[in-house]
């Protein structure tokens, strides 16, 4: 996967070759296998968006990180040795405790659309309201 030469995340074969192991030798020390797949999880993480940083036509200057996976120490370490490798690329993650779950952003998200305009939340007589998604959703207040 690290060698692919696209900038594609899956995680299904490295999961399935350590069950297998797991399996095959009941014996390994399952703490060292955790390790192993979070180190080989994480080096491919930065490599990856070191290559889609590095190959940009566009000038990158921050890294936004956000989601459960901002919450693992060890991924923010090695992001912040890249960033620091990488010449006015600036690193921005969410704290601890912002980073656990994206069903945060998505509530505090529907709060201040709510907030907004109650109305959404009365649907149409007789109907479903309708739902539109929302890319560029801004959340200010």
């Amino acid at each position: 996967m690290i060698n692919s030469g696209d900038l594609d995340f899956s995680y299904s074969g490295l999961k399935t070759a350590v069950l297998y192991k797991l399996k095959e030798n009941p014996e390994i020390d399952k703490e060292e296998m955790a390790r192993a797949f979070e180190d080989a999880s994480v080096e491919v993480l930065v490599e990856k968006t070191r290559k889609a940083i590095t190959e940009s036509e566009d000038e990158i200057k921050t890294l936004i990180v956000g989601g459960g996976v901002s919450a693992n120490n060890h991924l923010k370490r090695e992001l912040e040795k890249l960033c620091a490798e990488l010449p006015g690329v600036t690193l921005k993650m969410p704290s601890r405790a912002l980073s656990t779950d994206n069903a945060l952003m998505i509530g505090l998200a529907a709060y201040i659309k709510v907030k907004k305009n109650p109305e959404i939340l009365d649907p149409p007589a007789g109907g479903q309201a309708p739902i539109k998604a929302e890319g560029n959703l801004s959340l200010s207040c």
